[in-house]
């Protein structure tokens, strides 16, 4: 096909006439200020995106499933929403499954005693077919249940066994490890 040249529109249009986003749809928000001139994220876009496989990635149906695990950062929500966006980014371009994080309190919602404990997967619809075929996903649970037992590549040992375990869905204490 034709080769598509990123086009940066003229400052105060909106970046939806852009070719990058080829096929695009124009989101919507309902709310009393204008927001006609803002793109939204939506679905991919194109056969490109939907297509998209890391070439570092194992090849289908061989070699070793390798994985993307991180902390969120402890700041507000913007702060969890672009770490996790970069996150994302990373483990599609690398070819990793994405590891979520246990649940645990986020600053500012955690007043909320009904529903303490959050993960992205509140927030983001992360297992869609479509999702999941760019960056699978998986929850710490599964994650110890596939590696960390003693045939697994990631091993936990017997003396943290019952911590790491009791903080596979739920995590609040958060500290330094003493391991290097």
């Amino acid at each position: 096909g034709a080769s598509r040249r990123a086009v940066h529109p003229p400052h105060g249009e909106s970046t939806i006439t852009s070719p990058v986003h080829g096929g695009a749809r124009r989101g919507r928000i309902e709310c009393d200020a204008d927001t006609d001139g803002m793109a939204y994220w939506n679905d991919p876009q194109d056969a490109r995106d939907r297509s998209f496989r890391s070439p570092f990635s194992p090849p289908p149906g061989g070699g070793r499933e390798r994985y993307l695990t991180f902390e969120p950062d402890s700041g507000g929500w913007n702060n969890l929403r672009m770490s996790l966006e970069n996150i994302i980014v990373f483990a599609a371009a690398s070819g990793r499954t994405l590891v979520l994080p246990p649940d645990q309190p986020i600053y500012l919602l955690k007043a909320d005693k009904e529903n303490k404990y959050r993960g992205f997967g509140d927030f983001f619809n992360l297992h869609t077919e479509a999702f999941n075929r760019i960056v699978p996903v998986i929850s710490t649970e599964e994650f110890i249940a596939r590696e960390g037992g003693r045939g697994g590549r990631f091993p936990i040992p017997d003396h943290l066994r019952a911590g790491v375990h009791a903080a596979k869905n739920k995590c609040e204490l958060l500290k330094k490890s003493k391991m290097s």
